[in-house]
């Protein structure tokens, strides 16, 4: 990114900052079952003034994936200026059984961008966030939070000039719940959490010649949430006593 760019990005940063600041609207989606998880108080906050409400969209569960179809998540831009949309997602992401536990949470986004001029012609991707996991297969515990951020398979910023056209990008986020409770000397598996998903684009374009872009989201599958059924002790011991039998008479019958 050239030094225009990055002061341009920072302007950019930071009015979304502000705007978020007068503009937050949450919207409320409610309560979804999944198989073996909940999803419980699952709301967004639209951070940018004057877009529309919910960004993300309502929401779909299959499985323990949840699934938005964003109707309105896009920003665009020509001639000049600039344009984004900003949203935060969370909830709370519950073990519905007494053997279920989440051990970790995958996120993927995919959606497109359509540029045309130069090099401050360009879009900015971003998706980031925290999990805070509160209880694990010991019952709660002292809640630990630490931050997250997605990766893009496109990088995060591409241009006019090294992205010229359409280009369709996909962000992904792999949360290792399991390995944040073993760096905090923890072994127990997480049954509850809850996850702040903060997800923004922008398009800018410059003001010479023809000049213009376009980005958008198109879906959101996730969290994804991957679950580990752990037997319950008395489970286990009567599985060991069962894999014991068998080898037992396994080698009475070669005798």
């Amino acid at each position: 990114m050239n030094a225009r760019c990055r002061i341009l990005s920072s302007l950019l940063t930071l009015g979304i900052l502000l705007l978020g600041q007068s503009a937050a609207a949450t919207f409320v989606h409610g309560n979804f079952a999944g198989t073996n998880v909940d999803f419980i108080g699952v709301q967004e906050t639209t951070q940018t003034a004057g877009d529309p409400e919910p960004l993300f969209g309502t929401p779909t569960v299959v499985g323990n994936i949840m699934t938005f179809d964003p109707p309105a998540f896009n920003a665009a831009t020509s001639g000049g200026g600039s344009d984004s949309d900003h949203a935060t997602l969370q909830m709370d992401i519950i073990a519905s059984g007494s053997l279920d536990t989440i051990t970790s949470i995958n996120i993927t986004e995919v959606g497109d961008a359509m540029l045309v001029g130069g090099s401050g012609t360009g879009v900015l991707l971003g998706m980031s966030g925290t999990i805070r996991i509160n209880a694990t297969t010991a019952g709660a515990i002292t809640p630990i939070t630490v931050g997250w951020s997605g990766t893009f398979d496109t990088g995060s910023f591409f241009d006019a000039v090294t992205n010229p056209g359409t280009t369709i990008w996909t962000g992904t986020a792999l949360i290792d719940v399991t390995q944040i409770l073993l760096d905090n000397s923890i072994t127990d598996l997480a049954t509850d959490v809850t996850i702040s998903y903060n997800d923004n684009i922008q398009a800018f374009s410059e003001a010479v010649g023809i000049s213009s872009a376009t980005v958008q989201k198109k879906a959101v599958d996730g969290p994804a949430v991957i679950i580990e059924v752990v037997p319950e002790p008395g489970t286990a011991a009567l599985l060991g006593l069962g894999l014991l039998g068998l080898g037992i008479r396994s080698r009475r019958a070669r005798v």
